[in-house]
């Protein structure tokens, strides 16, 4: 009794033991259907799958229907999307976002700079519309971008209503463009106040006449066909037109008239002369023709000059008036 009894526990331990060890193997020819009976792959499935575990998947996965990923996906290489892609939250990229063709958004776009800022606005932000906010989203303007015709490479207005032309930029709030670096390229050409810039900076007025205030023109003949309005003008050649200039200066020549100035006698100006070729005080030729002419130290040197004269004069009609009581005394 006591052999079968051991015999008998040998024999389940034995298959206990088996079970532990065994792997369960199928046909490399057959497949297998869970909730089919005629599986037309080596596994198919056939209504909802909860694996709690991870996936490996050495080849492609072909999703024929919607696929939601609840939490994050990490994808290592290339990602692309042949048809629609939707993105109803934020898109990040860290790096480059190309995008080889059209590009059609429905909502906005958001600049946020370069600290990944978490604030609902940051740089520059777009709205459907086409509104273009700055930071504080307090203030707008209209952005229109036609890259695809030739020289008509930005055009900013704040209606959306005019037909593109070369570079146009325009605000309805001075404030977003009264700061900052705006960088064009060769031949372009800047408008304020007007859609059809004459020359590469073009400034119109703001009365009622709208006439010329401002012209950078390479062409130094042109004509506005409204005589002379045009308040200052820049040509090609370097000619400067302008109804007048104000310079700010200090320390004027009026020191000539006072008490402690030395004025130089006229037979050490003449010897100066001599030896130098022009007045003294008095920047040369050579230096004007090296280093340009300075109009308001030029107008002081002059102003000095004439204070100088005025001087002379004074001192020579005091010497006249002197030799002529003297021949008057003389001839009685």
């Amino acid at each position: 009794m006591k052999k079968i009894l051991f015999a008998t526990a040998c024999t389940i331990v034995s298959y206990f033991a088996l079970g532990q060890t065994q792997q369960n193997t199928l046909n490399t020819t057959g497949n297998v259907g869970v909730g089919t009976t005629n599986p037309a792959t080596p596994l198919e499935v056939v209504g909802k799958s909860n694996l709690k575990g991870s996936v490996a998947i050495d080849s492609s996965v072909t999703i024929g229907d919607s696929m939601v990923v609840e939490r994050d996906a990490k994808i290592k290489q290339d990602l692309r999307v042949d048809g629609k892609g939707v993105f109803e939250k934020k898109l990040k990229t860290k790096k480059d976002l190309i995008v080889k063709e059209d590009a059609h958004i429905d909502g906005d776009i958001i600049m946020e700079g370069y600290a990944d800022s978490i604030q609902d606005y940051g740089i520059m932000f777009l709205d459907e519309d086409g509104r273009t906010f700055p930071k504080d989203r307090t203030s707008f303007a209209r952005l229109i971008l036609d890259i695809a015709n030739a020289g008509k490479e930005c055009l900013q207005d704040p209606y959306g209503n005019v037909i593109p032309v070369s570079p146009t930029w325009h605000s309805i709030n001075p404030d977003i463009v009264s700061t900052g670096i705006w960088n064009c390229e060769r031949n372009a050409k800047v408008g304020i106040n007007t859609d059809d810039p004459q020359g590469y900076l073009h400034v119109i007025g703001f009365g009622a006449t709208n006439t010329d205030r401002m012209l950078v023109i390479e062409n130094p003949d042109y004509d506005n066909g409204n005589g002379n309005n045009v308040l200052f003008q820049v040509g090609g050649d370097g000619l400067v037109f302008a109804r007048e200039i104000k310079v700010n200066l200090d320390n004027w020549p009026d020191y000539v008239f006072k008490e402690d100035y030395v004025l130089m006698p006229l037979s050490e100006v003449e010897k100066y002369i001599e030896e130098n070729g022009h007045l003294p005080n008095v920047k040369s030729a050579k230096e004007i023709e090296k280093e340009g002419l300075n109009l308001g130290e030029t107008n002081k040197m002059l102003m000095e000059k004439m204070e100088e004269m005025t001087l002379y004069m004074i001192e020579l009609e005091k010497k006249v008036k002197a030799l002529e009581e003297k021949l008057k005394n003389e001839n009685k």
